[in-house]
């Protein structure tokens, strides 16, 4: 299984707005994602808190499988936030784990500024 994940609104970029991943490579994004304080475990209803409730980061959920799931800018300025504030240390402990680390950080903004992700 691969994980296909598509920006909601690309705004005409090269790329097309889509960051692809193998599975084993985004359960060690997952692991390390949640390490840094990026990802909410369980949480199905944190899309039941509202406009108005602050996020805290992305739900797990919606990067355990490749079911149509969006993750909305909220969401992701929630988890690239704890990544600012997370240490030098701890930041290069994610890049080890995955090679592309930088490039998914990277689609990570780029999807905050323009409506989001699709995971598919």
């Amino acid at each position: 299984m691969s994980y296909d994940l598509l920006m909601v609104e690309p705004a005409g970029r090269a790329d097309e707005g889509w960051f692809s991943m193998a599975s084993g490579n985004m359960a060690a994004v997952r692991g390390a994602m949640t390490d840094l304080g990026m990802l909410v475990p369980g949480a199905d209803d944190v899309d039941a808190w509202g406009e108005t409730a602050l996020p805290v980061g992305i739900p797990v959920h919606k990067l355990s499988d490749n079911g149509g799931w969006r993750v909305t800018p909220r969401e992701i300025s929630a988890a690239l936030l704890a990544y600012s504030m997370a240490s030098h240390t701890d930041r290069a402990t994610a890049r080890g784990v995955y090679g592309r680390w930088d490039e998914w950080v990277l689609f990570l903004v780029d999807a905050c500024e323009t409506g989001g992700f699709r995971v598919e």
